[in-house]
């Protein structure tokens, strides 16, 4: 048994050798890849405090890079400094994508507080419009004043024009772009009605023709045979129901395109008339206000063979809003 005061003894020696003995430090490896050993004391939001050789440091934590209890080999500096340039350049291309995406959401609030201002000043304007149209109104019916020639006062103003001219009303609407393709339809379709009718008279007269040269075949029987005159019958009456009832179909087609267009222009004009006078209609400002390209080109018509070529208009006409 260890007499007490050897025990004692020992156990003084082992104390002070642990106090003498220095603190384990830890080895600290910075951005610009320079060491520092010290021990780490304490820590905020920004900042790591160590205790070094030279006294007490302050490190921003942006610069730390790796902290641990033993020196860094070469290998573990270059893997470490690898890995947290690595992880900043991430950080900048997340930093960069977050900022991107910041701008473009401002940028859309301020156009879309832009155009919400535009449009309010627009339905004032077009409220503005509407009651003076009302006051007039009222004015001319009671007799007060006679109805003004270079102001609308009613949808009437506008629709009477696209009556008479498809297109006029909705250029005094202050509709420029409805009323260009108005009008470029129209004339398309009178230049589908125009040249279908050229093809239906010719298809009329040559079938005029067939059967002429059929009665005269079969008021002479003399000269052809019997078989002879029933397939040239045959032939003229199919070409008849096919080709020529064709053409006219087309003709017709093409009227009744050219009617339906013109009532729908009219019933959209008077639709924005009605909402002009209540004060609905807003004319939106357009970027891009759109282009109408309409190309023409002319040519010989070689539908008919054997007979002397017309002319055919070919046109082609592109519309973008």
């Amino acid at each position: 048994m260890i007499p007490q005061v050897v025990f004692r003894k020992a156990c003084a020696v082992a104390i002070l050798l642990i106090a003498l003995s220095p603190a384990r430090a830890e080895e600290i490896l910075l951005k610009n890849g320079s060491t520092l050993s010290g021990r780490v004391t304490g820590q905020d939001s920004m900042t790591v405090f160590v205790n070094t050789a030279q006294g007490m440091r302050s490190i921003p934590k942006a610069e730390l890079v790796r902290i641990q209890y033993v020196s860094f080999t070469p290998e573990q500096k270059a893997q470490a400094l690898d890995a947290r340039r690595a992880k900043d350049a991430a950080a900048a291309l997340e930093w960069e994508r977050v900022r991107q995406l910041r701008e473009t959401a401002e940028r859309k609030r301020r156009e879309d507080e832009l155009e919400a201002k535009i449009r309010a000043e627009k339905e004032a304007d077009a409220r503005a419009a509407s009651e003076r149209a009302a006051a007039l109104r009222e004015l001319v019916k009671k007799g007060q004043m006679e109805k003004p020639a270079d102001e609308p006062i009613s949808y009437w103003d506008f629709a009477w024009r696209s009556l008479v001219l498809p297109g006029w009303g909705h250029f005094y609407l202050d509709r420029p772009v409805f009323g260009a393709a108005y009008v470029a339809g129209t004339a398309g379709f009178v230049a589908a009605v125009y040249e279908t009718h050229r093809r239906a008279l010719s298809a009329v007269r040559e079938n005029h023709r067939e059967a002429q040269s059929n009665f005269i075949l079969s008021a002479t029987p003399v000269l052809p045979g019997f078989e002879m005159r029933m397939a040239y019958g045959l032939y003229s009456n199919a070409k008849a129901i096919t080709v020529y009832q064709h053409k006219l179909d087309q003709y017709n087609g093409a009227l009744a395109a050219l009617a339906t267009f013109y009532c729908v222009q009219v019933v959209h004009i008077i639709y924005n008339g009605i909402a002009w006078e209540n004060g609905l209609l807003i004319v939106e400002n357009r970027k891009d206000p759109g282009t109408i390209d309409a190309q023409f080109s002319a040519g010989p018509d070689y539908t008919e063979p054997g007979k002397k070529p017309g002319v055919a208009v070919v046109g082609a006409l592109t519309m973008r809003f």
